[in-house]
């Protein structure tokens, strides 16, 4: 897939198919998203950018990263709108398909345990194998033996930014051939814990919108500083020159 650097990161572009075919089409892939919360604590932090640099796909994440990604490229690339929480459904709907094992590492016990029942009820074809809360010790070995054991087709793991990621980054390689993702709160979306809004908000690009009035405590310095700075720091780097 082509890929366009943004501060440092390697961002891949393409459809949800593409990314979809990216991620099925071997037993052993690393995928990562990147939103422009993610992009700004990368731009100051050169670990987080190794980090994500690391893996075989760094995917965009909302209407953010999608329009940073048509300024900084210096000629017309097909660049759809890709947001994480629509791209993890599809990849259940194909797990689901082809009867794959499914492992979840990630989210407060009560998110994770709504988000398992949504998969069994909404995706009876997928096999849970294992799953594991994000509120324990995430560097305990036993956490890679345990997943290792279970022999999962399909790994989400949901720790949040620079802890997924690290944690991938430390241990996929003492972890079987598997397809690794990592999600941040997306167990909160499957789960239902975190509403998305209407189809029109999403298809225009505000769900971070309708995250910021469920929860303004929380989200009001990720988006109304946030936002503005990222905007900034993307022209900024389109006319360094």
């Amino acid at each position: 897939m082509k890929k366009i650097k943004l501060f440092e990161v390697f961002i891949a572009v393409g459809s949800y198919e593409e990314f979809i075919h990216e991620f099925f089409a071997q037993k052993s892939v690393s995928f990562a998203c990147v939103n422009q919360y993610y992009m700004n604590l990368a731009y100051v932090d050169s670990e987080y950018t190794n980090l994500l640099n690391n893996f075989d796909i760094v995917h965009p994440d909302g209407i953010g990263v999608k329009l940073a990604l048509d300024i900084k490229s210096d000629e017309k690339i097909h660049n759809p709108k890709i947001t994480g929480s629509d791209l993890y459904f599809k990849l259940l709907t194909e797990m689901n398909r082809k009867g794959m094992k499914l492992f979840i590492f990630g989210d407060t016990k009560s998110v994770l345990d709504q988000a398992l029942d949504k998969i069994l009820k909404d995706f009876p074809g997928i096999v849970i194998v294992g799953s594991i809360d994000g509120y324990i010790d995430i560097q305990d070995i036993e956490i890679v033996k345990k997943i290792s054991k279970s022999e999962p087709d399909v790994l989400f793991i949901g720790l949040g930014a620079k802890k997924q990621e690290r944690w991938i980054n430390q241990w996929n390689g003492n972890l079987p051939n598997t397809r690794i993702i990592a999600i941040g709160g997306g167990l909160k979306v499957i789960s239902n814990y975190r509403p998305r809004g209407p189809k029109f908000i999403q298809k225009i690009g505000l769900e971070w919108f309708v995250r910021l009035i469920h929860n303004p405590k929380q989200y009001w310095k990720r988006y109304l500083i946030g936002i503005p700075l990222f905007i900034f720091r993307v022209l900024k780097e389109k006319y360094k020159k």
